[in-house]
C-alpha cells in the first residue's frame, strides 16, 4: 500500500460511514440494518487506521532520509562532491540551461591563469557565461589524486620523470649549463664549478657556475569518448572508474602521454627522447637485428647512473631473450621475486610505444630523472548528451595540460674532453 492507496482508503472509509449514517437515520431501524451499520463502521475505522499507519511510516522514513543526508553532508568537507556521478550530473544540468552548481568552475580554452584555488576559479567562471567547445569544467581537486595515481600505476615511465608543477602556462626553469669548454680533468656536469688544491696563503682561483633557462609550455591533450546511457545508468558502473581505468579515459591519457615522451616532436606536444638533441644514437651492427655489441655500445654511451633502464619494442622480445655475449653466456636474466627482467644488469621493460625492430629507437637506455614533465594540474572535463542524443549516448571530453622534455640540450662531454655520454641512448636505424 502506497500513499495514493491510503488516500483512496480514506475516501472509501468516509463513504462507508455515510452509508452507516443513512441506515441509522431512518424512522424505523431494524436489527439487520443496525448490524449492517455496525459492520460498515468497523470496516471504515479499519481503513482509516491502516491509512494513518502508512502516513506515519512514510513520514518517519522521510525524516530518516533527511537526517542521513544531513549527517553525510556534515561529514563531507565543504565544496566536495558526493561522487564523480554528482559532478557529471551537475555539468549536464548546467549545459541544459538549468541552475549551475556553485562548485562548477568553467575554464576557457588556452586560459593563461588557471589556478587551483577556488576564489580565482570563481572569478574565471564569471568571465564566461557560455559553455561549449571553447573550454571545460575544472576537474575537482578531490578527483585529481585518483587520476594521477592511475597514470603512475599504468606507466613504467611516469613514476621516473621529474615532475614540475606549472603555476602558469609557460614556466622558465634555471638548469646547469654544462656545455662550456673546460680544460682536461675538469668535470662539466657541475656547470663550471671547479675544485682546486691550494697551499697556505695562495689566492683562491675564480670559479663561477653557469646556468641557462629551460622552458616548458603546457600543451592541451584532448581525450574524447562516448558511453551508452543505459550502461552509465547501471548502478554497477562507476563513472570515476571509467575515468581512471586502464581501459577507459585514464588509460588513453596515460598511453598518449607516454608515447609522446618517447617519440614526441616538441611542436605542440612534448619532446620525446628519441628526437631530443641530447640523445645519442648508436649505429647498429646489422640491419633489422639487435646484437650484443649494439647493447654494449649503448651502455658505453650512457651517462653513469643508478636510474638507467631499458625500454624495448615488443617486436624485440624473442631476439633479446636469446642474446649471448662473446663467451656464449646469456645476457638476459628472467624476472624474479617481483623484480623486472634485466639486460646487462639494467631492468628492461617492453612497450608498444616504440617502433618496430630495425627502426631508430626500437630499444632505448634511459634515466628518466633527466626528463622534466611539466604538469599544469588543471584538467578539465566537458560532458554533452546532445551530440549523440539519437543514439542514446553521452559524450565526454577530458583535456589535460602538460609539457615535457629532457633538460639537457646536448650530450655531455666528460673530463677527458673527448668522451660524450647522455642519460638517453637509442639504437639507430643506420648500420655501422
Amino acid at each position: 500500500m502506497n500513499i495514493k492507496t491510503a488516500e483512496k482508503q480514506l475516501v472509501e472509509a468516509k463513504r462507508l460511514l455515510e452509508q452507516a449514517r443513512d441506515l441509522l437515520s431512518q424512522e424505523t431501524v431494524t436489527d439487520e440494518q443496525r448490524a449492517e451499520a455496525t459492520a460498515l463502521r468497523e470496516r471504515a475505522m479499519k481503513m482509516r487506521s491502516d491509512a494513518d499507519l502508512l502516513h506515519s511510516i512514510e513520514s518517519a522514513t522521510k525524516n530518516l532520509v533527511v537526517a542521513e543526508t544531513e549527517e553525510k553532508n556534515a561529514e563531507k568537507p565543504a565544496g566536495q562532491w558526493g561522487d564523480f556521478g554528482d559532478y557529471v550530473g551537475a555539468i549536464l544540468e548546467a549545459k541544459a540551461g538549468g541552475q549551475r552548481d556553485p562548485r562548477l568552475f568553467w575554464v576557457p580554452r588556452d586560459s593563461e591563469d588557471i589556478k587551483m584555488d577556488q576564489q580565482q576559479s570563481r572569478a574565471r567562471k564569471a568571465l564566461s557565461g557560455a559553455t561549449g567547445a571553447t573550454g571545460g569544467f575544472l576537474m575537482p581537486e578531490q578527483f585529481l589524486p585518483a587520476m594521477q595515481q592511475a597514470m603512475l600505476t599504468q606507466s613504467t615511465v611516469m613514476p621516473r620523470v621529474t615532475r614540475i608543477p606549472m603555476a602558469a602556462r609557460t614556466v622558465n626553469l634555471p638548469v646547469v649549463d654544462y656545455t662550456q669548454t673546460l680544460p682536461e680533468g675538469e668535470p662539466r656536469q657541475f656547470g663550471g664549478v671547479q675544485a682546486f688544491y691550494q697551499n697556505e696563503g695562495d689566492e683562491s682561483e675564480d670559479s663561477e657556475p653557469k646556468f641557462r633557462e629551460h622552458t616548458l609550455t603546457a600543451h592541451e591533450l584532448a581525450i574524447y569518448t562516448e558511453a551508452n546511457n543505459s550502461l552509465l545508468a547501471d548502478a554497477g558502473v562507476s563513472l570515476e572508474a571509467f575515468l581512471n581505468s586502464s581501459m577507459g579515459m585514464g588509460g588513453a591519457l596515460t598511453w598518449k602521454i607516454e608515447y609522446k615522451l618517447f617519440r614526441g616532436t616538441g611542436v605542440g606536444q612534448p619532446l620525446g627522447i628519441v628526437n631530443a638533441p641530447c640523445t645519442i644514437a648508436v649505429a647498429r651492427e646489422a640491419a633489422n637485428l639487435v646484437e650484443y655489441l649494439d647493447l654494449a655500445r649503448m651502455d658505453e654511451n650512457a651517462l653513469p647512473s643508478s636510474g638507467l633502464a631499458w625500454w624495448a619494442s615488443i617486436s624485440l622480445k624473442s631476439q633479446l631473450r636469446m642474446l649471448k655475449d662473446d663467451a656464449n653466456n646469456n645476457i638476459w636474466a628472467e624476472a624474479a621475486a617481483g623484480l623486472p627482467a634485466t639486460l646487462l644488469g639494467y631492468p628492461i621493460y617492453f612497450t608498444d610505444k616504440l617502433p618496430r625492430i630495425g627502426s631508430k629507437g626500437d630499444i632505448v637506455l634511459a634515466d628518466w630523472s633527466y626528463y622534466l614533465f611539466g604538469d599544469r594540474q588543471a584538467a578539465t572535463l566537458d560532458v554533452s548528451a546532445e551530440a549523440s542524443f539519437r543514439r542514446n549516448r553521452t559524450a565526454f571530453r577530458l583535456i589535460h595540460r602538460h609539457d615535457g622534455s629532457p633538460w639537457m640540450n646536448a650530450p655531455m662531454t666528460l673530463a677527458d674532453t673527448l668522451t660524450e655520454v647522455s642519460p638517453f641512448v637509442v639504437l639507430d636505424s643506420t648500420v655501422s
